[in-house]
C-alpha cells in the first residue's frame, strides 16, 4: 500500500469524500504533454498479482480524454506504434491541501481517436518482456550483499529484508548478457535466478518460472519496477480495509476449482540436503561455499549480531558487529544443496476435487508446503467499493462480510486483482482471497 497521510485514510472512510483527481503526462522532458483533470472522461487501471507466480503480474491502463476541439488529434495522427511513456498520479483535494501519490508508469500499446474521445492504452514494460532468448547462466564475480540488518540469526526464506527491486531495463541487460550481471546494482538477484539451467524460450516465461520456483511475491511497482519480494508478513496495513461503508454492492463469492491433489514436477525444497558449516574463536568468519550447487538457507552467531552477510565470489562472508568475546563466538551457516534431479510429488490437499499439475524446469527448489497452503484455501470474493488509489495488489486487507442473517464477520484477505476506475470520483473492483478464518475482533480493531 502506498504511504499516505492519516487525513487521506479518514477521507476514505468519510460518508462524503473530498474531490479526487487524476494527473496524466504523456511523454517525457520538454516534449511531454500534461492532460488536465477536467479533460479526463474515464480512467480504468487494471492490475493483477499471483501469490504462486503461476502468472506474472499485470499493470494496464486505459484513459479516455475529451477531444471535442480536436486538440489531441495531431498526437493521434503522429502516433506510429512507438511505446510512449505515460505517467499517472492520483490524489484528493483534502482540507489541508492536495495530496498526490504515484499511480503508475506505463508505455503506450495503442492510441485511438473516435467520436470526440482521445484514448490512451498503456501497459507496464514487463508486458514487452517476451522476446525469444537463449539464457545461459554465468557464475557471478565480485562482492554483493545478501542481507543487511541487525540480528543474531538470519533465515533467507523468512526474512522480509531480502527484497529485490529490479528495473525492467536492468533485467533486460541481465538476460542479454547471460546473467553476467552488475552485482552491486542488482544486490541478491542471482540468489533467485542464478541456478536456472540453460533455458531457451521467452524471457518473461523464465522470469515467471524463477518466481514460481522460489514462490516469491512478484509485483509491478508504481514506477514500473519489477518487485520480487520474499514476504511472509500477513498483517493488513493500517487504514487498508473494505468495510460496509465503502461497499457499493453485496460482495460476490467466486467458486474456484476444488483441488484434491497437486502433482509437482520440479526440484523440491523438501528433498534438498541441508549442509551445515561451523567455525569458532575468531572475530569474523568466512565460509567457502560452492555457489553452483548451494543456496543460502540461514546463518547465525552465538555472540553479538550480524550487520551484513556478503559474498565474495564463491565465499559467504559473515560480517559481525564486535560485541562479546570473539574467542568464545561460534558462527553457523546452512545451505540447500541443489542437484539437477527433478522429482514428482503428489501432494494431497482436499478429500475431493481435481488433480492440478505444476511443472517447473528451473533449478530453484519449490516449497511443497507453500503449494499446499495455497490450494487448501480457495475462497475468493469480488467487491465493488469506493476506490482507494493507495491500495496495491498483493496487499493484505480487512474485509467485512454480512450474511443473510445480518451477521458481520471481519476477515483478512489478500488482494489478487484490482480495477481502479475514475469517472469524476474513484471506485474499485477487487478480487480478494480470504486467507484466514474469522477473527474474534471488535469492529473498531478490524477497521
Amino acid at each position: 500500500m502506498q504511504t499516505v497521510s492519516q487525513e487521506w485514510n479518514n477521507n476514505q472512510n468519510a460518508t462524503i469524500r473530498c474531490a479526487g483527481y487524476v494527473e496524466v503526462t504523456l511523454g517525457e522532458g520538454s516534449g511531454s504533454l500534461t492532460i488536465p483533470t477536467a479533460r479526463i472522461k474515464n480512467v480504468s487501471h487494471v492490475r493483477s498479482y499471483d501469490p504462486m507466480s503461476f502468472e506474472l503480474p499485470t499493470n494496464n491502463i486505459t484513459i479516455d480524454i475529451f477531444n471535442y476541439d480536436d486538440f489531441y488529434t495531431p498526437y493521434y495522427e503522429d502516433y506510429t506504434d512507438e511505446r510512449i511513456k505515460i505517467t499517472v498520479k492520483y490524489g484528493y483535494a483534502l482540507g489541508t491541501g492536495n495530496e498526490t501519490i504515484p499511480g503508475g508508469v506505463f508505455y503506450t500499446k495503442d492510441i485511438t481517436n473516435s467520436d470526440g474521445i482521445f484514448t490512451l492504452s498503456g501497459s507496464s514494460s514487463l508486458e514487452a518482456f517476451d522476446e525469444e532468448s537463449e539464457i545461459q547462466y554465468v557464475p557471478p564475480t565480485g562482492v554483493f550483499q545478501i542481507w543487511e540488518g541487525t540480528a543474531s540469526e538470519v533465515v533467507y526464506t523468512e526474512t522480509e529484508d531480502d527484497n529485490l527491486q529490479i528495473k525492467f531495463s536492468e533485467i533486460l541487460q541481465t538476460l542479454e548478457s547471460g546473467w553476467d550481471i552488475d552485482i552491486q546494482s542488482n544486490t541478491a538477484f542471482d540468489e533467485l535466478a542464478a541456478y536456472a539451467a540453460s533455458v531457451s524460450g521467452k524471457r518473461n516465461e523464465l522470469l515467471q518460472k524463477m518466481c514460481n520456483g522460489a514462490l516469491q511475491m512478484c509485483t509491478i511497482g508504481r514506477e514500473d519496477a519489477v518487485h520480487i519480494l520474499n514476504r511472509t508478513s500477513s498483517q493488513p496495513q493500517a487504514g487498508n480495509h473494505v468495510k460496509l461503508l465503502n461497499c457499493l454492492g453485496k460482495p460476490v463469492y467466486t467458486s474456484c476449482k476444488k483441488v484434491k491433489a497437486v502433482d509437482i514436477n520440479a526440484l523440491l525444497l523438501d528433498n534438498c540436503e541441508v549442509k551445515h558449516y561451523e567455525q569458532s574463536n575468531r572475530a569474523q568468519s568466512t565460509f567457502t561455499v560452492d555457489m553452483s550447487t548451494e543456496i543460502f538457507k540461514s546463518a547465525k552467531v552465538s555472540l553479538g549480531t550480524m550487520n551484513t552477510i556478503t559474498r565474495w565470489r564463491n565465499d559467504y562472508i559473515l560480517a559481525i558487529n564486535a560485541s562479546g568475546n570473539p574467542s568464545t563466538r561460534t558462527y553457523e551457516l546452512e545451505t540447500y544443496v541443489i542437484t539437477d534431479s527433478f522429482a514428482t510429488d503428489r501432494t494431497a490437499v482436499n478429500d475431493t476435487g481435481e488433480i492440478c499439475d505444476i511443472a517447473n524446469d528451473v533449478l530453484y527448489p519449490v516449497s511443497v508446503q507453500k503449494v499446499i497452503n495455497y490450494f487448501a484455501n480457495r475462497k475468493l470474493y469480488e467487491f465493488n467499493v469506493r476506490g482507494n488509489p493507495a491500495r496495491d495488489v498483493g496487499d493484505y486487507i480487512w474485509v467485512s462480510l454480512t450474511d443473510d442473517a445480518d451477521e458481520t464477520s471481519y476477515l483478512k484477505g489478500l488482494v489478487l486483482e484490482s480495477e481502479l476506475i475514475y469517472d469524476g470520483s474513484f471506485k474499485e473492483n477487487l478480487t480478494v482471497r480470504i486467507i484466514e478464518t474469522e477473527f474474534e475482533t471488535e469492529e473498531s480493531d478490524a477497521v
